[in-house]
């Protein structure tokens, strides 16, 4: 007895009495971040930023001051940080407050709680350019092309060199802003031509669990008691009186009459009191209340019959006893996840299997404690544990590493986990231990080497097939071949195997998703058969989705809509998801969509010149996505120029201010769904849009002033020669006029006139300069043509029409002064034509003289004259007219007289 105590204890202190290095603060100097992290209770510290000042406020004094002691030692980057107050309780109030002054608002803060580890983490970082592409690598390890994303970049590096901070830890697409958006629409797959970047597929994505070690389960606890592993025997009831009371109570027990044996047992203490068969008699009961539970249907094993068989296993002196009672509880334990006491219980079997040199039960025990040590993350003790020469020579070493790598993978310490792991790879006998080609896959995958992460899989799909795991193993494998733009049709397949080849409905269902993104969203111009794939977002209605799932299946139906320019439908889709209750990363994600559909709403608007819906659009949704996104120069521009259409001046004034100050903010070239027709400097955009209110207002020398400088700031002269034509016009200069608009149309390389009236008033006043410059033959053939390019506008769009209108009438004066035969002709045709189209028009009484006129003579003079003698009549016609109808209809009379 006295030696089980000493090694017992000596065990103890081998798990339990290492000195522990507590340090309440820790700070981590990074590349792209900076971290404090707070060893401190959930509720017990409160963080907040506002503007560039971070608190962090607590009531427990004691903690306050560990937090300043070791702050105080510490020296801050002046990258991140400026300086840092402590602000101690009064009478008044009972908060203790540390306050973080940040070097600027440009100072981003990223805090989160580690519930496993206890601790707050705050991470400090700075949107910049070089930091945004480290980023991007976690999800998609592309090469950015002016197109980047806060999830995934499109063209994918094999290699990643740096691994983001734990901003990125879950699933985020973050958007890259580039200072120099030179990109004109959306990011295209180069190595896949017809199809997106990853990022505007199925980009949300999550950490998978560990595999850990399996522990082998002996028993099955609804069906069994700790008889299975001790079994009651039968005593040698001739022996004595005792023995044979004893028997009574077994046979009672093996009969299940409980009542009965209790009174045996209850009877046997009263006449011999507490001996060496009192262990066995409280066995009996135990076993008595677990199967009494398990034959009425109730199949949890009473807490009573669990304290009573640990008391028995600590007081009986009998080894096969204790051990067979260790065993059960064992299973219990682990069976109820209860690994604090599962570790006490298999430290104690542990000691007495080795002091009764049962080495077969001591290297399962032994295993035993490394599953319970892994699962509560107690790495320090686990490699102490592994250490020791007896646990090396029973436990096999490919077991320990498997242990060591799932608790690394449990604490998040994926590059230890991979250094451990290559240091010890040459020497694992193949097949390598499930766990670790799991684990090791995993870990390559969440620090972004995608290549290396396929390659684990794969062995983990050789050798486990038939792992309930391996459908993980699957969508991984086909996730990898996504996001590094590998051949599209092998990814494809292998989504298909992960669906058809599964009976885990939630991977399953993560795996159509990603499929139906690829297929039907990334695609550009998918097919109807691709279309009908989306039949995989529909859910039962009892069907039970995850959390990451649910997000993930809303991202993919919302982007369905997109793809199909349905924004109406997404905008409305989009209204209805709880945005609020996402992590701020996730949200993004969604509002970065979100601007993209109100810019496909107002592009639609903007075509159809309803620049009133364009304000609406804008009004409401503004606050709600695009303002939680990068700057768009581009929508700015339209918005802007539809509140100078409206003549809402005083609106446009304080918009400009505020496209303003977001001149020196980067602009958003992720995401970018509906293509961009140019995307010009965010100088040129504030300069035309200075022009264009100044020539509506008609300030024409300002609108000079402005053009001056947008010469200088813009790198595309040609549309300094739109703007420079539209101000010589207005100052009535119609040959500078003709020649800038003539300049401007020959060297249009792409369409910047996207507006139907910006359009209607640039061929509006290069037909009046020449009308006016009297270049009526050249005038002639521009009208012509231009009438012909401009009939996909009729009679929809109002000032399109409004330019038609005016240039069929200049057609028309233009033929009634020719004044022969063929002009007159064609002149009564065109004021047929044009009296039917425009019945409303300020030229109808000119035109109906030009009719008269033109029958008058093509000899139908009847019909001419009834039209003239109409117009006499006709109220609203000026006097002008009425003197020249008096005057044809005099002449009319002379030629009736002479004849």
């Amino acid at each position: 007895m006295k030696k089980f105590i000493i090694k017992f204890l000596t065990l103890q202190l081998l798990f339990f009495s290492a000195p522990e290095i507590y340090s309440v603060v820790n700070h981590e100097e990074a590349k792209t971040h900076s971290r404090i992290s707070i060893d401190a209770d959930k509720e017990a510290i409160v963080v907040e930023k506002k503007e560039n000042i971070v608190s962090i406020k607590t009531l427990n004094s004691g903690l306050f001051e560990l937090m300043k002691a070791k702050l105080e030692g510490i020296k801050l980057s002046k990258k991140y940080f400026s300086s840092i107050s402590y602000k101690v309780p009064t009478t008044k109030n009972n908060v203790s407050e540390i306050k973080v002054t940040l070097k600027d608002n440009k100072v981003e803060l990223f805090s989160f709680y580690k519930e496993r580890e206890r601790k707050h983490v705050l991470d400090f970082w700075i949107e910049a350019d070089d930091f945004k592409e480290k980023l991007n690598q976690k999800i998609s390890n592309t090469n950015v092309k002016n197109t980047s994303a806060k999830k995934v970049a499109s063209k994918v590096k094999a290699k990643p060199k740096k691994i983001p901070p734990a901003l990125v830890k879950k699933d985020i697409l973050l958007p890259k802003r580039n200072k120099k958006a030179k990109a004109k629409g959306i990011s295209k797959s180069k190595k896949n031509p017809g199809y997106r970047d990853f990022r505007y597929g199925a980009s949300f994505i999550w950490d998978y669990k560990g595999l850990s070690p399996e522990y082998k389960s002996q028993v099955n606890l609804n069906r069994k008691t700790p008889e299975y592993f001790y079994p009651i025997k039968d005593r040698e009831f001739k022996k004595s009186e005792k023995e044979a009371h004893i028997q009574l109570s077994i046979n009672l027990y093996r009969k299940e009459k409980w009542g009965l044996m209790y009174k045996s047992i209850k009877l046997y203490g009263e006449k011999y009191g507490n001996d060496k068969n009192t262990d066995i008699n409280e066995y009996l009961k135990a076993n008595a209340i677990l199967k009494s539970n398990i034959l009425e249907g109730n199949r949890d094993p009473k807490k009573m019959a669990i304290n009573m068989l640990s008391n028995i296993a600590d007081r009986s002196t009998i080894y096969e006893m204790k051990k067979g009672i260790y065993k059960y509880l064992l299973e219990f334990y682990s069976q109820n996840k209860q690994y604090v006491e599962g570790l006490k219980i298999s430290k104690r079997l542990y000691v007495i299997s080795k002091d009764n040199f049962d080495y077969e039960e001591s290297q399962k025990v032994a295993e035993v404690i490394m599953y319970n040590l892994a699962k509560l993350n107690q790495l320090e003790k686990l490699n102490n544990l592994m250490s020791e020469k007896t646990i090396k020579k029973i436990v096999p070493a490919q077991v320990m590493l498997a242990y060591k790598l799932y608790t690394l993978f449990s604490l998040g310490k994926d590059k230890e986990l991979i250094r451990t792991f290559e240091a010890e790879e040459r020497g694992l006998a193949k097949p390598i231990h499930k766990s670790i080609l799991f684990n090791v896959a995993e870990s390559y995958f969440k620090v972004g080497d995608f290549k290396k992460s396929t390659k684990y899989y794969d062995q983990f799909l050789t050798h486990y097939s038939f792992h309930p795991r391996s459908v993980d193993a699957r969508v991984r494998i086909a996730l990898n071949y996504e996001i590094q733009e590998r051949d599209i049709k092998k990814t494809i397949v292998l989504y298909k195997n992960a669906i058809n080849r599964s009976a885990d409905s939630k991977r399953v269902f993560e795996a159509k998703l990603r499929y139906v993104a690829l297929r039907s969203v990334r695609k550009f111009n998918p097919s109807t058969k691709d279309k009908e794939l989306r039949v995989f977002l529909n859910t039962k209605e009892n069907q039970k989705i995850d959390r990451n799932l649910k997000k993930l299946l809303w991202l993919v139906r919302l982007r369905t809509f997109i793809n199909d320019e349905s924004y109406r439908k997404a905008i409305s889709y989009l209204d209805a998801l709880p945005l609020n209750s996402m992590s701020p990363s996730e949200r993004r994600v969604f509002e970065g969509d979100g601007s993209e559909i109100v810019y496909g709403l107002i592009k639609k608007f903007y075509q159809d010149s309803q620049y009133d819906q364009i304000v609406k659009i804008w009004n409401k949704y503004n606050r709600r996505y695009v303002k939680k996104v990068a700057n768009d120069p581009i929508m700015n521009f339209i918005v802007g120029q539809s509140f100078i259409r409206l003549g809402l001046y005083d609106n446009f004034e304080k918009l400009y201010t505020k496209f303003k100050k977001l001149n020196s903010t980067p602009t958003r070239s992720f995401p970018i769904w509906v293509a961009r027709a140019r995307m010009e400097q965010k100088e040129a955009i504030l300069s035309e849009l200075s022009i264009i209110k100044n020539l509506k207002l008609k300030n024409i020398d300002l609108a000079q002033k402005e053009l001056n400088r947008l010469k200088i700031t813009n790198s595309r002269s040609n549309k300094v020669n739109y703007y420079q034509g539209m101000i010589k016009f207005h100052q009535k200069k119609y040959k500078e006029a003709i020649n800038s608009l003539e300049s401007f149309l020959a060297n249009q390389k792409e369409s910047f006139l996207a507006d139907p009236a910006e359009l209607s008033e640039m061929l509006q006043a290069y037909t009046d300069s020449l009308y006016n410059l009297n270049q009526t033959e050249k005038f002639a053939n521009v009208a012509e043509a231009i009438l012909k390019d401009v009939d996909q506008f009729k009679p929809s769009n109002p000032f399109m029409n409004s330019m038609r209108e005016r240039l069929e009438y200049l057609q028309m004066e233009i033929l009634a002064g020719k004044a022969n035969s063929e002009s007159f002709a064609m002149l009564e045709a065109k004021t047929v034509s044009f009296l039917k189209d425009y019945k409303e028009s300020p030229y109808t009484n000119r035109i109906e003289y030009l009719k008269g006129l033109s029958l008058i003579r093509n000899k139908k003079v009847d019909d001419g004259r009834k039209i003239f003698e109409t117009l006499l009549t006709k109220e609203g016609v000026s006097n002008y007219i009425k003197e020249l109808v008096k005057a044809e209809l005099s002449l009319i009379s002379i030629r009736n007289r002479t004849i």
